[in-house]
């Protein structure tokens, strides 16, 4: 601090400064005297202790120093209460987002996308019960993470890159095929899983509800908002299956899931998924399969997809961006990520049959 800033300093808070032989300043207060522009600060320091304000604040807000600030509470015989201990787990978090927001890019890993050619590529026999790779159905353990983070599949992306939710981490969630499902569902004998040897199927139960809590809890601490999509294979397997995201969207209110359903609107699990819908709104886009309408997303007809994919739209139901820059090889890289139509609205959606033949 420069003399002329200690002259002032001293002088509103009524004291006198002279200056020493080496050119410092020695104040002295007079106990007693108070002039009214002090009187007046000390009105305003006393307003805002009562607010809760901290001293270094009170400074900031009366354009003061600190010292002058601890002198004023000393004279009122106020006392700044302890600013409650910040968790560094949120610190933590927090100072991960902002980076995340500075650094925010595509992190998949592999940047081509499957091109939906409009057939099955593998059909399952009729009478399949549940994934044709049994080999690949794990139970998962304390040990294991159920949720993969979306940067490994090229469709989906790792970061939500445009619209409202701009900058969540995306995650996935695979189940069994089939096991989990509906026999109604129109996709049971050429289910896209016939054509994924490689994938981890968590078997569905109380496990993998066990894991999930820890770990979602975990990816809400550490992200400022998760989206997590409801099955890349496998569906709702109960009632009480559905109602444990309605357990976790309550807990965490920076969770979001999105995904689709092969229960139609008028079962028990279909109408209990509409029920989360109202309750959740877009925080729970869980669409109907084979169905028109609000919330609804269907398949092309079975057939050679056309080349190149013009249309945009079929009705007012919209042709997934990615399978379509996919087909007309764009370029563009759209993913789940950079596209958001999924979980940013209730129109229909279109989907071309996808599958590749395994050889």
């Amino acid at each position: 601090m420069d003399y002329s800033q200690l002259v002032d300093q001293y002088l509103e808070t009524g004291g006198t400064v002279t200056t020493l032989p080496d050119g410092s300043a020695d104040g002295h207060v007079p106990p007693q005297r108070e002039t009214p522009r002090a009187k007046a600060r000390r009105q305003r320091v006393r307003a805002m202790v009562e607010q809760k304000h901290s001293a270094r604040e009170i400074a900031r807000a009366l354009d003061v120093s600190l010292p002058t600030v601890y002198q004023d509470l000393k004279a009122l015989g106020a006392k700044i209460a302890k600013a409650p201990r910040r968790d560094k787990a949120v610190d933590q978090r927090d100072a991960r987002v902002a980076r995340a927001r500075e650094e925010l890019r595509d992190r998949r890993r592999f940047k081509v996308t499957p091109v939906p050619m409009g057939e099955y590529g593998v059909l399952a026999d009729h009478a399949q019960e549940g994934t044709i790779f049994e080999g690949k159905r794990q139970t998962p353990s304390a040990a294991d993470r159920v949720l993969t983070d979306g940067k490994s599949n090229s469709k989906i992306g790792g970061d939500v890159l445009v619209g409202p939710l701009k900058g969540a981490r995306i995650f996935t969630l695979t189940l069994e095929e089939r096991a989990t499902c509906p026999r109604s569902c129109r996709h049971w004998q050429g289910c896209y899983g016939n054509a994924m040897p490689w994938s981890t199927r968590w078997a569905h139960g109380d496990d993998l509800m066990e894991s999930l809590v820890w770990e979602v809890a975990d990816l809400c601490r550490s992200f400022e908002t998760v989206l997590i999509r409801l099955h890349i294979l496998g569906d709702f397997w109960s009632l009480d299956y559905v109602e444990f995201w309605f357990d976790m969207l309550m807990k965490h209110d920076n969770l979001h899931v999105f995904g689709f359903t092969a229960w139609q609107p008028t079962t028990d699990i279909g109408m209990a998924i509409s029920t989360g819908r109202d309750q959740f709104g877009l925080r729970f886009a869980i669409r109907h399969s084979d169905t028109t309408g609000r919330w609804g997303t269907f398949t092309l007809p079975e057939g050679p997809a056309p080349y190149p994919l013009r249309e945009t739209h079929v009705g007012d139901a919209l042709i997934c961006p990615e399978q379509r820059d996919a087909i007309n090889d764009s370029g563009k890289g759209t993913h789940c990520g950079s596209c958001g139509a999924c979980w940013q609205g209730d129109r229909p959606i279109v989907f071309i049959i996808h599958g590749k033949k395994l050889t």
